[in-house]
Formats: C-alpha cells, sequence, structure tokens
C-alpha cells in the first residue's frame, strides 16, 4: 500500500506486508486506522496505522476462510468478503480483529465481488447465474432481502450509491449497470 499526498501525487510513505503477506485487494478506513484486505491462504486482513504506515494488528481466516477481496467499514465493524468459492462475509471487530459473525449467501460456486455500506445496511455484489445483491442487517448478520438479476443479468462486480438509489455493474458483454430500489430491491428502468 502506498501513501500518495494529494496535493502533489507523489508518494509519502509506504506499508509493506511480511513474507507472504501478499496481493491487496481492498481497502478500507474507519477513521483512524487503514485495512487492507489480502487475496491469499488463508486470508488476511491487515490494520495499518497511517501516520506510521505499520501493522497495527491482523485478522487470519479460520480453515476455508482464503482470499479476502472486497472489504467496507459500517462505523462498528469490518467487513471481509471471502472469495473464490467461499460465498461468505466476516464481520470483524476492529478493536483486537476478532471474528464476531459470519454471513453464507448459500449459492454454490458464486463469489462475492464487492461490499458495501450504506449507513444502514451492508450490501454485497454477487457473481452468479443470475447476479445477486444481498441486503445484510449488519446487527445479526441476516440476509433482509435480495435483488435478483434478470435473464443474462450475470456476474454483479461493483456496488454503488448516489443517495436515493443503488447501481450494480454486471461483468458482462457488453457491460451493464442496473438501478436498485433500496426499499424494494427491485430493479428501477428508466
Amino acid at each position: 500500500m502506498i501513501k500518495i499526498d494529494p496535493s502533489t501525487m507523489e508518494t509519502v510513505a509506504t506499508w509493506t506486508g511480511a513474507s507472504g503477506e501478499n496481493n491487496c485487494w481492498g481497502l478500507t478506513f474507519d477513521g483512524t486506522y487503514i485495512y487492507a484486505s489480502l487475496g491469499i491462504s488463508p486470508g488476511k486482513v491487515i490494520k495499518i496505522d497511517p501516520s506510521t504506515m505499520e501493522t497495527v494488528d491482523t485478522w487470519t481466516g479460520a480453515s476455508g476462510q482464503d482470499y479476502v477481496g472486497a472489504i467496507t467499514f459500517d462505523g462498528t465493524y469490518i467487513y471481509a468478503a471471502l472469495t473464490f468459492n467461499s460465498h461468505k462475509i466476516v464481520q470483524i471487530d476492529p478493536s483486537d480483529m476478532s471474528t464476531v459473525a459470519l454471513w453464507d449467501n448459500g449459492i454454490a460456486g458464486s463469489t462475492i465481488k464487492d461490499i458495501n455500506f450504506d449507513g444502514t445496511y451492508i450490501y454485497a455484489a454477487v457473481q452468479a447465474t443470475p447476479a445477486r445483491v444481498f441486503q445484510i442487517d449488519p446487527s445479526d448478520m441476516s440476509t433482509v432481502a435480495t435483488w435478483t438479476g434478470a435473464s443474462g443479468e450475470n456476474d454483479g462486480y461493483a456496488i454503488v450509491f448516489d443517495g436515493t438509489y443503488m447501481y450494480v455493474g454486471l461483468y458482462t458483454s457488453p457491460a451493464k449497470v442496473i438501478r436498485i430500489d433500496l426499499a424494494t430491491m427491485l430493479t428501477i428502468d428508466s
């Protein structure tokens, strides 16, 4: 990870993983620390002090908790998506980097490509046929609602919010972005 001064666009400092800490696949910030997700086996989330660019603490996945991809923060917990057919999200307590809870989408062969927090719920975009976006209650890690793509709307890869709607980007040819109503979790046609 490289710290860049936005006013000059020059490198200010660098964090380098220890031996075996390879493949940074995601970053999030909790207001104090940076968290880097690593695409290794077992998966890791590294807590980094941005003032010193040094490792403060580490979460390491249990057996089968490999390759941490997308990562987000909800104001209380870190959420780390386990990729490569793991179809799970780990809820991590940043104070001691321990596992609090685990969410499983139950779709064998699927991969969570992006997760995001809208202020109330965690959302997970899933690479599956058809694509899915799961709305997850962080208080108990239960699925609240699910958006499911129509025929040909496969492989959810990215999520963003604009304050009113959620948008999911699909890894299709040609590429497609779907607008979703957060209240109903239904596609909003233009």
